[in-house]
């Protein structure tokens, strides 16, 4: 019986350390788990968010800028046996202020395109509208195509005919 009372002790004494044991182990298994989830929830979602943020940053525009090519245009036409008159005045927007001196700068030669463009037009399509929006696409092709092409700045965004008188 001695023997008996000195397994029981020994069965207890084992009992204990095997429990504290397995709690052991599940606790760390559960923390590697719960950290790991932690982990993946925070890149997948910390990226999303920097890509966005990154996407507003590139979004933002600098201020329009409006420049008049001055002096205003002033052209004639003829219809039938008639001469007439066309006055423009011709405002870009641009965002870059490099752009805006390059503007000034080549000033005769971009009215010259200008004014190369806009002769070679009828002057049915000078009085109508859509007429006249297709010289301003043009126009801005031709801009641009200076602009861009031959000084490698940002592109003009707009051409506008500020006045637009037919005579």
């Amino acid at each position: 019986m001695a023997g008996n009372a000195e397994l029981q002790n020994d069965i207890e004494e084992v009992k204990p350390k095997k429990s504290k044991a397995l709690f052991l182990v599940i606790g760390i298994v559960l923390l590697v788990l719960i950290l790991g989830g932690v982990t993946i929830a925070l890149l997948f979602s910390g990226g999303e968010e920097d890509k966005e943020d990154h996407e507003e940053v590139s979004e933002v525009k600098l201020p329009a800028i409006y420049h008049v090519l001055k002096p205003a245009f002033i052209l004639n036409f003829t219809d039938g046996a008639d001469r007439r008159y066309v006055q423009l005045e011709v405002t870009v927007m641009v965002r870059d202020p490099a752009t805006v001196a390059a503007l000034e700068l080549h000033t005769p030669v971009l009215r010259d395109s200008l004014i190369q463009l806009i002769s070679t037009k009828d002057i049915e399509e000078v009085k109508s509208s859509e007429g006249r929006n297709l010289i301003k696409e043009e126009s801005l092709k031709v801009i641009n195509q200076f602009i861009v092409d031959e000084l490698k700045l940002a592109p003009i965004e707009q051409v506008l005919f500020t006045s637009f008188v037919i005579q």
